[in-house]
C-alpha cells in the first residue's frame, strides 16, 4: 500500500497529513509520487499512522541522504586523483623534451599552466560546497 492509499483510507488531505506529521505539503507530494523518502520523514509518517517504520519502509523508497552523498563524494575524489595522476604522469615526456632542448620550455610551461587549470576546475567540482557538508556530517557522526 502506498502513502497516498494509507492517507486516503484515513480520509486525510495532504495538508492534514503535513500538519499532523510536521512535514511540508511539498514533501508529502514528493513521497506520494514515489520519490525517495528520508528516514526522518519516514519516522514522522509512521508515528502519525501509528504503524512500524519497517512497514512504511517496505512500501516507500527510503534513502539515507548522507550515505548517498558520501558515496558520490568518494567517487568524485577517486576521479579527481585519477585524472590528476594521469595529467602529472603525462608531463614526464614533455619535461624530458624540455630538458634536452631549451626551446621546448615555452610549450612545456603552457602545458603545465593549462593542466593546472584543469586540475583546479576538477578540485573545485570535487571539493566545492559538498566538501563542507560532507565534513560537517562526518564530524557530527563522531
Amino acid at each position: 500500500m502506498s502513502l497516498k492509499e494509507i492517507r486516503i483510507q484515513r480520509n486525510w488531505s495532504q495538508d492534514e497529513l503535513a500538519l499532523l506529521s510536521g512535514l511540508s505539503v511539498r514533501t508529502i507530494q514528493r513521497i506520494e509520487r514515489n520519490h525517495k523518502a528520508g528516514l526522518e520523514s519516514l519516522k514522522s509518517l509512521a508515528a502519525v499512522f501509528n504503524i512500524e517504520v519497517a512497514e512504511l519502509r517496505e512500501e516507500l523508497k527510503v534513502v539515507n541522504i548522507n550515505e548517498e552523498n558520501e558515496e558520490v563524494f568518494a567517487n568524485n575524489i577517486i576521479r579527481f586523483y585519477a585524472i590528476s595522476a594521469a595529467l602529472i604522469f603525462m608531463l614526464i615526456f614533455p619535461l624530458m623534451s624540455a630538458l634536452q632542448d631549451p626551446s621546448n620550455w615555452g610549450p612545456f610551461m603552457v602545458m603545465c599552466f593549462s593542466w593546472m587549470l584543469i586540475i583546479g576546475v576538477l578540485a573545485w567540482q570535487t571539493f566545492g560546497s559538498s566538501w563542507r557538508n560532507i565534513i560537517i556530517s562526518w564530524h557530527q557522526k563522531r
